[in-house]
């Protein structure tokens, strides 16, 4: 295949190595990671005293973590950078933000040629396992800026051959004449804005579920298997998903998609690309089954390394996958940020919790909640729902719903067609349904 002057020496994606001989690949790469985090004044102290060369993948936990607190006050005191950067200024190849998501700031990195390289890599393989190849229409509906997805989507799937129609910038509107005279067969989005373009185009009397789109990749966003499946039906396509973070670490979900069936599909962290670890947030040890906080050592580091980042992302680490891919295995569907989660009335209440039980009720179509103090400082939690349809016991089946899977009141309303789901953007930025808004937001 001929590849453009841009992707000019890159390798397409392989797959993983297995067994001993991928642990033996991490571990040389781990070590070469801190070596090259000891060149850097942020870490030299960090390190002094332990060990310059690890002889097993464990014995990385006795190093420290590097929070998103620490690289941003790094940042602040050495910028833009930080004192993470270890090339020249003439060896940056592109820098990417974060999206602040969180809303404590921007973290900033700077990425030279190798690491371009492995990034690119990393998403074209999760892009292949969705089927995309030269032959490939992409219609990506991110926009392409100095956030991570919009570059690195657009270099992968460039590798791959496939011909990208890069419409983020795009009004809805305009997305959809793209959607209707090139035909696409992929479509990018988050799982909101790909939603938001079905209920769109049903509305100009396009009919979604019989068009060209075979394949929807989607990330950003938790959802729940029942809208899940309902977004498959929509598009009579496919649903595959990536978990990715700016500290140049990335899940996909495997030919077999991000919905399997009746359940979730797995998303495989490239382990061959970094080391991931999901960690009890209580007491520091490996989750094998379940939930966990996401620890990342990426070995796109050479720019700018990171040792043992706490990304903040909550996991659910499952057994495994039929494919019989190494590495381990997260459950599509249900990354969250920890700081996403709100306790109301002291029960900690995850985004999760409200999308099953709102988005298995027939005919809702998108909500938005909030917790708020009333007038006396007592806590209420506050659901407004777009529905599909008209049915006068939506809020109490929807009451009720809440109530089963958190044990609390919720007062239901209904709003107008459209007013929560044509405010979604187009924007690569984590989407949280549930807001704390409380008057003094302790949370506990």
């Amino acid at each position: 295949m001929q590849l453009s002057a841009s992707t000019e020496g890159l390798q397409l994606p392989r797959e993983p190595a297995a067994g001993s001989t991928l642990e033996r690949q991490m571990l040389a790469r781990v070590n070469l990671v801190l070596e090259r985090a000891r060149d850097t004044s942020f870490y030299r102290d960090r390190l002094a005293g332990l060990p310059t060369q690890i002889e097993s993948l464990s014995e990385l936990r006795a190093f420290p973590m590097t929070t998103k607190e620490e690289v941003l006050a790094d940042i602040a005191a050495r910028p833009p950078f930080g004192s993470r950067l270890r090339v020249a200024p003439s060896a940056i190849r592109h820098i990417v933000e974060t999206s602040g998501t969180s809303g404590t700031g921007q973290e900033v990195y700077a990425l030279d040629e190798e690491d371009e390289r492995m990034v690119w890599e990393m998403a074209a393989r999760g892009f292949a396992w969705a089927g995309v190849d030269e032959r490939a229409v992409v219609l990506n509906t991110l926009p392409l800026g100095t956030s991570a997805a919009g570059q690195w989507y657009y270099h992968a799937l460039r590798l791959l051959g496939a011909n990208v129609l890069e419409v983020g910038s795009h009004s809805t509107a305009r997305k959809l004449g793209y959607l209707e005279r090139f035909a696409p067969d992929t479509l990018v989005g988050t799982p909101s804005y790909v939603f938001r373009l079905a209920v769109e185009a049903r509305r100009h009397g396009i009919d979604t579920s019989r068009g060209s789109v075979k394949g929807l990749i989607v990330a950003g966003e938790s959802w729940s298997l029942q809208w899940m499946q309902r977004l498959e039906s929509e598009w009579g396509a496919r649903v595959f998903e990536q978990y990715g973070c700016t500290q140049r670490g990335m899940a996909w979900s495997c030919p077999e998609g991000g919905v399997a069936g009746d359940r979730r599909g797995v998303l495989h962290a490239l382990s061959d690309c970094g080391v991931y670890e999901v960690l009890d947030p209580e007491t520091g040890a490996p989750v094998r089954e379940g939930r966990g906080h996401l620890v990342l050592t990426p070995f796109a580091s050479s720019a700018s390394p990171l040792v043992r980042f706490a990304t903040g992302d909550c996991v659910t680490v499952v057994p495994g996958c039929g494919c019989g891919r190494p590495g381990p295995c997260l459950q599509a569907g249900t990354v969250e940020r920890f700081d996403f989660m709100v306790k109301i009335r002291g029960v900690n209440v995850w985004p999760e919790a409200l999308d099953a039980a709102l988005f298995a009720i027939e005919g809702v179509r998108e909500y938005e909640a909030s917790v708020e103090t009333d007038a006396d400082g007592r806590e209420q939690l506050q659901v407004q729902l777009e529905l599909e349809s008209d049915l006068s016991d939506t809020p109490t089946r929807a009451r009720a719903a809440i109530r089963e899977v958190t044990g609390l009141g919720a007062e239901v309303t209904v709003v107008s067609e459209g007013a929560i789901s044509r405010a979604v953007e187009a924007r690569f930025k984590k989407r949280r349904r549930l807001h704390d808004r409380r008057t003094t937001a302790a949370g506990g």
